[in-house]
């Protein structure tokens, strides 16, 4: 069960609250502030309508999950102060109609999975003719992932600079190379990252949109530095320090000069 968090004025400073568990659930929040002033419903919505207007939209994030009232909503896009693509009564929650004035709650998700690595799949067009081969270096620090994409065989654009959130199992953000933007919309696992892509900005590219998946290269096991000499104990092979063994030996041949 999830709890309502205390009620804001519009003085008050914007409250992100962290749920510790995935998108699919709605436990109890730990809010945090920061200074920007409160967004609030800029006009009465209905509990059907797919957008709305706050009074600031710069202290939400360009896509998420906000919650007014007792009613979550995700988003999949902002457009100044408009947020779009709205997804009503979300995570457990029951759509509603909501006054002028409510506050606007950012929701954000702690992460469920870990994306640092080196990832490997495709991408294809929604055209059909071109795809090619997809490749990421990734590292994620607690929510905020970066790094490097490239996209092998694209007619207009190649390697860029990745940067991008982490919710729960979502993954959003954008590849960044010069002029060219791709915006990308993930879902991911501690080995595999699948979704839609679509390209802001990228010359003859510009609104292209299409699919890729990504899996994780396994990590390589390090191999032993101990240097030292195994021996079978109890089943089992123990490995024992170089200068034990050194020591050993050293004892063994003291051992046999004094019987001689």
């Amino acid at each position: 069960m999830w709890r309502q968090p205390p009620a804001h004025a519009a003085s008050a400073q914007v409250v992100k609250v962290v749920f510790f568990a995935t998108p699919s659930n709605t436990p109890t929040a730990t809010p945090t502030t920061s200074k920007t002033p409160q967004p609030l419903l800029a006009g009465a919505i209905s509990a059907t309508d797919s957008s709305l207007i706050v009074t600031s939209g710069g202290a939400l994030d360009s896509q998420g999950t906000i919650q007014i009232d007792q009613e979550f909503i995700d988003y999949s896009g902002k457009t100044g102060n408009t947020l779009y693509g709205l997804v009503r009564g979300a995570h457990g929650t029951t759509a509603a109609a909501h006054a002028a004035g409510a506050p606007v709650i950012q929701i954000v998700f702690a992460p469920s999975v870990d994306l640092t690595g080196t990832w490997s799949g495709s991408w294809q067009s929604v055209n059909g003719i071109d795809a090619g081969p997809l490749s990421a270096d990734l590292a994620q620090n607690g929510s905020t992932v970066s790094g490097s994409i490239t996209f092998g065989g694209s007619p207009c654009f190649s390697q860029g600079t990745f940067s991008g959130t982490v919710s729960g199992n979502s993954v959003q953000g954008a590849m960044f190379a010069g002029a060219v933007r791709v915006d990308i919309d993930a879902a991911g696992t501690a080995s595999a990252m699948n979704g839609p892509y679509s390209v802001v900005s990228g010359g003859a590219c510009t609104g292209d949109t299409g699919t890729f998946s990504l899996a994780k290269a396994p990590t390589p096991s390090k191999p032993s530095t101990s240097g030292g000499s195994g021996c079978q104990i109890g089943g089992e092979q123990q490995t024992a320090p170089a200068w034990l063994f050194s020591l050993l030996v050293l004892a063994s041949m003291t051992a046999r000069r004094r019987q001689v």
